[in-house]
């Protein structure tokens, strides 16, 4: 297994291979993402600020400039007069920056009113500095009043007036004529569930309209939930029951919860890797093919004349063994006296072997292997035919030939 860790940005894996096929399957871990520490230093009116934004897992550093705010000034004006100096004093709001303009004193600048005699009241002639409160004030008599009337009709809302007025001066008297009302019809707009109404009322004979809001109802929701499946999403749709309005959420499927299942292969059958999900019905299943038998040679026994021997091999996996079976060696017949000895054939029975012996004739005490047949030749014929007969039952007995063979050794 090789394992990746994730990161603050990317993500990492877990690398899991078979040892008998190679064949590998990931496991992706999700991305850790930054753990945010954030240091905030305000900006100036002069000078930039800043949110710097760091991470506590990695190097990850944002810097998010602040503009500096520039001065949030404010001006103060002191007029100079004619004898004063003033001023232009313009300060920041936000620190200690002051600038100081010097508005030198004007001296007297003149001018000239005339205010007309009225019906009532004298009027003058004022001859005034403009820059501050130096007057020199030269009286014009009252003139008396000289009228005319003036007619204004009521409307729905304002009254109306006679007034009679001079023509002279200001002096009015005004009758009033009482406002007419409105003469109005109303329009209903019903609200809708995003949409407001309206209650509108307008006046018949001038363009008076008050409109009255009726807010819009808002939906009026019912929620019906789909639960995701492991390969299908799910979701949460509310609908209004009013309108066609319709909001869809979509449930993101949750994807398999793998649970792996693991029957080693054995010499003669497959294994398996089952791989199944805890929440549904998901199955795969990948086989692993039988390994084999693998047979070593364990035990040897050689052949023997007249004795089988056999070799063993087992299976370096799983212990099972096989067994082959060595032929046993020929016996050779034994001759002490040079004389051929002839046996009488004797019928065969299935599986025995017919021996024909046309070879020198031994030796006294002399030795030799005849196929499944021993012959000892001795000094006399009594004992020749004698060990002759008894050799063709060792035949059948192959204990008695090496019995015999010993005793006349001896």
């Amino acid at each position: 297994m090789v394992r990746t860790e994730p990161t603050c940005e990317e993500t990492g894996s877990i690398v899991t291979t078979c040892t008998r096929c190679g064949k590998t399957e990931t496991e992706v871990l999700d991305v850790l993402g930054h753990n945010h520490v954030t240091t905030r230093v305000e900006a100036t009116c002069t000078k930039d600020g800043s949110i710097t934004t760091t991470c506590t897992d990695c190097d990850y550093v944002y810097v998010d400039v602040i503009p500096a705010t520039g001065h949030d000034l404010v001006t103060k004006t002191v007029a100079a007069t004619c004898t004063e100096d003033g001023s232009i004093t313009t300060t920041c709001k936000n620190c200690d920056h002051v600038v100081v303009e010097v508005i030198s004193a004007t001296g007297h600048e003149t001018e000239t009113t005339v205010v007309n005699a009225t019906c009532t009241e004298d009027g003058s002639i004022t001859t005034a500095c403009k820059n501050c409160d130096h007057v020199v004030v030269e009286v014009i008599s009252a003139t008396g009043h000289e009228t005319e009337t003036t007619v204004v009709n009521a409307t729905c809302t304002e009254d109306g007036s006679i007034t009679t007025a001079c023509k002279n001066c200001d002096h009015v008297v005004v009758e009033v004529i009482s406002a007419t009302g409105h003469e109005t019809e109303t329009t209903v707009v019903d609200a809708t569930c995003t949409e407001d109404g309206s209650i509108t009322t307008t006046c018949k004979n001038c363009d008076h309209v008050v409109v009255e809001v009726i807010s819009a109802t808002g939906h009026e929701t019912e929620t019906t939930v789909v639960d995701a499946t492991c390969t299908e999403d799910g979701s949460i749709t509310t609908t209004c029951k009013n309108c066609d309005h319709v909001a869809v959420e979509v449930i993101e499927a949750t994807g398999h919860n793998h649970v792996t299942t693991t029957v080693e292969a054995t010499c003669t059958e497959n294994g398996s890797v089952t791989t199944t999900c805890t929440e549904c019905d998901f199955e795969e299943v990948e086989v692993i093919e039988a390994i084999g038998h693998n047979f070593v040679e364990t035990e040897r026994v050689e052949a023997e004349p007249g004795v089988a021997g056999h070799i063993t091999t087992t299976c370096e996996h799983c212990g099972e063994t096989e067994t082959e079976v060595l032929e046993a060696l020929p016996v050779e017949p034994e001759n002490d006296d040079n004389t051929e000895i002839e046996e009488e054939e004797t019928p065969k029975a299935d599986g025995d072997t017919v021996i024909e012996d046309e070879e020198t004739p031994l030796a006294p005490g002399e030795e030799k292997e005849v196929n499944q047949v021993a012959v000892v030749a001795v000094t006399t014929s009594v004992c020749a035919v004698t060990v002759a007969t008894v050799g063709y039952i060792g035949v059948k007995m192959g204990w008695l030939s090496v019995f015999f063979k010993k005793l006349f050794k001896m």
